[in-house]
């Protein structure tokens, strides 16, 4: 499998949004695990629905409403078993939101939509939340922590793309899974997102400037950013296109880890060769239908390839030196670079070749509009070998079609259409994570009301596993294909009929899974285990009363006087003993009634007993204690002198009391 496809899955254009598991028709209804498709597909494909604005995955662990205006999108592998697609939503209150998807049930679900026509009820979709839990504009000094978009002022989130570790062989490309993308405003800010650590850092205005080119990374009204394989190790290289703004078309080539000082540096965006970089104009004119220009690079605007409406970008995986452009008002085109490094970026030596492959014609039925593209892996299908892979196309108009043709632009096929009235967008290959051929199966947006992600099936989807074949391809799994995928105790996965019981290495404990297992007992977690008296913990339903054993009385000195046990008076020495548990027990006041003859609760004293102080224990140097029988208070008129505070007398500091103990406000000891 090509590497770039493995490991990119990307985006397209400018608003979208998610769907769920259906297939067509019917009124409009959030699709979340089943839906209204939104898409009317042609020629055979088939859809269904994934999520859509609004909705908050049930159970997930996150308070997070999907917003609006989905767009650009891109998706990378968390782990065997999850697919993460990440989606801009491009709004004036911009952000990025990520959605987990459960591979294995999505391969069943377009396994039974191409054999049934609908889904089978599947439920796949696992999770969602905002994509960065901060963000940073100085390069990752300091970070602004954020949950939504409440606390952050990002503007139009366009196209985006997905990227993996050494995108193109070892040590090409990126060193880390990262997603690309930019605000679409005049002076717009280009972001990388550590799509792993959900850390989102700025570029524009951030990254340093080394020499060549117009040094660091520019503002601009940013559609999307391509990763371009530059056949070595050292730099990285972007091409960049500005949808407005400028309309001027720009390389940026990065110096792998140096920091925006031009220092050494293992940092994330040094270690990418997005700390310190410039970046060049691209020389030539768009040429007409059929045709080829060749351009150059250069540091000054003059010449520049400007145009109105530059729109998405994506890279070939086949070659990724070669890029394709959809341009909403002169249609699609593709670039072939010829980077030259020696001891850095050649510009002079180094050109590139744009050719136009498709017109837009305008009207329904015809290629028009175009603007999110993708460029999928070599592939097969239906017998028909496509070596250069295949272009698909979104549409940015009222009727949102979706077009497929090869990358010489022939064989233009009409996938389908929105039945919203809205653009189509965001459109990227998901072929290879759920078991088919590059080209077979992707994901598309629809920015209609509500906006929603949809699921495409070719007619010609061609299987790139087969259950039985002893091989256990992408897309299968212990439960889906257990001839291929057995389950195996200690691979890291915790699948099939594997749970804590039967393989606690790859299905650690969870106390308050409901099951009681591995280490977990009566003692660590009786949510599972519930509680046995005898095993020495007061826990679960036992008492003093149920389980003396377990929760026998004694006095726990919290160094407030608030311990107690349930058979003598609290540690500090007043009030009773209450609640079951030693960890539950506090010295609540007793009900005192003065002149009952016992001293209780607030009592200092009563008429006819003992007093339990004098003078001099009260802190006087002498006198004579008495006891006011009505309020039942020691009476100290007669008490002569002294310079500190008696037991339960008031104090600020230990210095307050004649005991040098003062605790919670009051005097303790004589």
């Amino acid at each position: 499998m090509n590497r770039l496809v493995s490991s990119t899955l990307r985006v397209a254009s400018c608003m979208c949004v998610f769907g769920g598991l259906c297939v067509l028709g019917g009124a409009p209804a959030h699709a979340l695990d089943g839906g209204t498709v939104r898409i009317t597909t042609d020629n055979g494909w088939k859809a269904f629905e994934v999520i859509s604005s609004g909705e908050d995955p049930a159970g997930d662990g996150f308070s997070y409403a999907m917003p609006g205006t989905f767009d650009g999108a891109g998706a990378w592998l968390v782990d065997p078993a999850t697919l993460r697609v990440q989606v801009n939503h491009e709004t004036s209150d911009a952000s990025i939101s990520e959605v987990d998807l459960d591979v294995g049930n999505l391969g069943v679900a377009v396994a039974n939509v191409i054999s049934t026509g609908n889904t089978g009820g599947v439920s796949f979709v696992i999770s969602a939340r905002q994509a960065y839990a901060r963000w940073s504009s100085d390069g990752g000094s300091n970070f602004v922590n954020t949950s939504s978009a409440s606390n952050t002022s990002f503007t139009r989130f366009c196209s985006g793309q997905a990227y993996a570790p050494d995108t193109f062989g070892v040590g090409r490309g990126f060193v880390d899974q990262l997603y690309i993308t930019g605000e679409e405003t005049a002076g717009g800010r280009l972001f990388a997102l550590d799509s792993v650590g959900r850390d989102l850092y700025q570029l524009s205005g951030v990254t340093g400037s080394a020499p060549g080119g117009i040094g660091g990374m520019p503002f601009d009204s940013w559609e999307n950013a391509a990763l371009l394989d530059t056949g070595e190790t050292q730099h990285v290289a972007l091409l960049l296109s500005p949808d407005g703004g400028t309309s001027n078309m720009a390389l940026y080539v990065g110096e792998k880890g140096k920091d925006s000082n031009g220092s050494v540096s293992s940092s994330f965006l040094a270690r990418n060769g997005l700390a310190f970089g410039s970046w060049y104009y691209l020389n030539a004119s768009l040429p007409s239908l059929g045709n080829s220009n060749v351009g150059s690079f250069d540091t000054t605007a003059s010449g520049a390839l400007n145009a109105t409406k530059l729109e998405d970008i994506d890279t070939s995986p086949s070659d990724p030196t070669r890029a394709v452009l959809g341009n909403q008002n002169f249609g699609v085109f593709t670039f072939d670079f010829a980077l030259v490094f020696s001891s850095g970026f050649d510009a002079g030596l180094s050109s590139f070749a744009v050719t136009k492959i498709s017109d837009t014609s305008g009207g329904t039925g015809s290629l028009d509009s175009p603007d999110n593209v993708d460029w999928t892996a070599a592939t097969t299908l239906g017998g028909n070998s496509y070596p250069e892979g295949l272009i698909f196309v979104n549409e940015d108009n009222g009727d949102g079609e979706i077009w497929r043709m090869k990358p010489d632009g022939s064989a233009k096929l009409r996938v389908g259409s929105t039945t919203v009235g809205a653009e189509s967008t965001g459109i990227f290959d998901v072929s290879q994570w759920v078991g088919y051929a590059p080209g077979s199966v992707l994901i598309t947006n629809n920015q209609g009301s509500p906006a929603s992600m949809t699921v495409l099936i070719g007619p010609d989807a061609t299987t790139s596993a087969v259950c039985g074949d002893a091989v256990c391809d992408v897309g299968e799994s212990p439960l889906s294909c257990p001839q291929d995928c057995p389950d195996v105790c200690g691979d890291g996965v915790c699948s099939g009929i594997e749970n804590p019981l039967n393989c606690g290495q790859d299905c650690p404990d969870v106390c308050g899974d409901g099951l009681c297992s591995g280490v977990e007992a009566t003692t660590t977690c009786p949510a599972d285990c519930g509680s046995a008296c005898g095993d020495g913990v007061c826990n679960g339903s036992e008492d003093e009363q149920t389980c003396p054993a377990d929760c026998a009385v004694q006095c726990i000195p919290d160094g407030s006087g608030l311990g107690c046990n349930g058979t003598t008076q609290c540690c500090s020495g007043v009030g009773n003993c209450t609640g079951g548990k030693p960890t539950d027990r506090v010295c609540a006041p007793v009900a005192s009634v003065c002149g009952d003859g016992v001293v209780e609760g607030s009592e200092q004293c009563e008429a006819g007993v003992a007093l339990a102080d004098t003078c001099v224990s009260l802190g006087f140097d002498s006198g004579t204690l008495a006891c006011n029988v009505s309020t039942c208070a020691y009476d100290t008129s007669a008490c002569v002198g002294g310079s500190c505070a008696g037991n339960q007398q008031a104090c600020v500091v230990n210095a307050d009391c004649c005991s040098n103990n003062c605790k919670n406000g009051a005097c303790k000891g004589n």
